[in-house]
């Protein structure tokens, strides 16, 4: 789960402009948990959020390198946790949640007190 944290607010560093406020947070829900990592800057285009979590997406458009595998990764981990994740964008900015059920954990995943 660390991973796919750390993958979002990278992703979120490197695809908006210097300035932008980036913010992670988490919250209990009625089922479990849910982390979020919100932007304030320009939101994803809305044809790049309907693929944003396939592999090899990315939008890179200033010809520096990226592999569009970041989002990806963040889906399999969620999805091998039991979760799920979503995305709202806009022009105020973005915000991606993973929602994690209670009591989950992928195989081979240790619990550790942070």
């Amino acid at each position: 789960m660390a991973q796919a944290l750390l993958n979002l607010v990278v992703n979120a560093s490197v695809h908006t402009p210097a300035g932008t406020r980036i913010e992670v947070g988490a919250r209990r829900t009625p089922s479990g948990l849910a982390f979020f990592v919100r932007d304030d800057g320009p939101g994803m285009p809305t044809d790049l959020q309907a693929r944003a979590f396939e592999p090899f997406v990315t939008g890179r458009s200033d010809g520096r390198d990226s592999s569009g595998l970041g989002l990806a990764v963040v889906a399999a981990i969620v999805a091998a946790h039991g979760g799920s994740v979503d995305l709202e964008s806009g022009p105020a900015g973005t915000t991606i949640t993973l929602d994690f059920p209670a009591g989950t954990a992928a195989p081979g995943d240790e619990t550790r007190p942070y």
